[in-house]
């Protein structure tokens, strides 16, 4: 098995901006498993793409977000889908997920609702978005409005609110 030290690592992504576990050990002729032991902590993998790339993180500029964008090719320097999320959420409170998916540039609803499920972020709608933030969202306080509870239809939010207080007493 071939030693690779820190110098071929480097020589090889600066010719390659970017490039997969299985081209990397076809270089240096060791096994992917150890290219991955090899280059663990020095680069990050894909976001789109199944995460078959890889980038060498040395000496990238990754943009305020902490992503960096080559040829279609989205990679984190938080790594990780999740992670990256958190950092954007964490960053700008409140956030639309219109705006997520802006600034990702892939759908990322199924990676949002395991966040949620782990509640490692909150979610609050208003109107047809979404805003996330890491902190649980106060409820609103629902104003006293008068109305004929006879207009209320079944699935009325007022009436089940009505019902839930009814029950609390």
């Amino acid at each position: 098995m071939a030693k690779v030290n820190q110098k071929d690592i480097t020589i090889f992504f600066t010719k390659k901006t970017y490039s997969t576990y299985e081209e990397f050990s076809r270089k240096f002729s060791i096994t992917t498993v150890w290219a991955r032991k090899v280059l663990s902590n020095k680069v990050v993998s894909s976001l789109n793409k199944n995460g078959k790339y890889i980038l060498y993180t040395s000496g990238r500029k990754f943009n305020s977000d902490g992503l960096i964008n080559i040829n279609g090719i989205i990679f984190s320097k938080y790594n990780n889908t999740k992670n990256t999320l958190i950092h954007l959420i964490k960053s700008n409170d409140n956030i639309p997920s219109t705006e997520i998916k802006k600034i990702m540039g892939l759908d990322v609803s199924s990676q949002i609702t395991k966040l949620l499920k782990e509640k490692k972020i909150f979610c609050k709608k208003k109107g047809r978005i979404y805003y996330y933030s890491l902190k649980p969202q106060k409820e609103e306080i629902i104003q006293e409005k008068e109305f004929n509870i006879t207009s209320l239809r079944e699935d009325d939010k007022v009436l089940k609110h009505l019902q839930i207080i009814k029950e609390l007493k």
